[in-house]
């Protein structure tokens, strides 16, 4: 089965792949989760809502800058491969 019968048939997901976090990740990670958890802690009733709100709002910006970001990096590589392609055969080294 080629590639784009593959991506069509959904067989190739992305977002499926698992990226071997990084020790930059993991230590931020954890920072992240030490401080979310401090701010349950420390805030009101009243404020939780709003920081729940603004924490799933940060999510969905962050969903759909990095879904953008692939839809951008997936063009970039489609004109790269395009200028391939269209090469007038010169060499690359004289």
């Amino acid at each position: 089965m080629d590639f784009i019968d593959m991506l069509y048939e959904g067989n190739i997901l992305p977002r499926d792949i698992e990226i071997p976090p990084t020790d930059e990740y993991k230590r931020d990670s954890d920072t992240l989760v030490k401080c979310e958890e401090q701010l349950y802690e420390l805030l009101s009733a009243e404020a939780l809502p709003l920081f729940q709100t603004y924490s799933t709002l940060t999510d969905n910006i962050n969903y759909t800058l990095n879904k953008e970001n692939f839809r951008i990096g997936f063009r970039l590589g489609a004109q790269m491969m395009m200028d391939v392609f269209r090469s007038d055969n010169q060499k690359l080294t004289e």
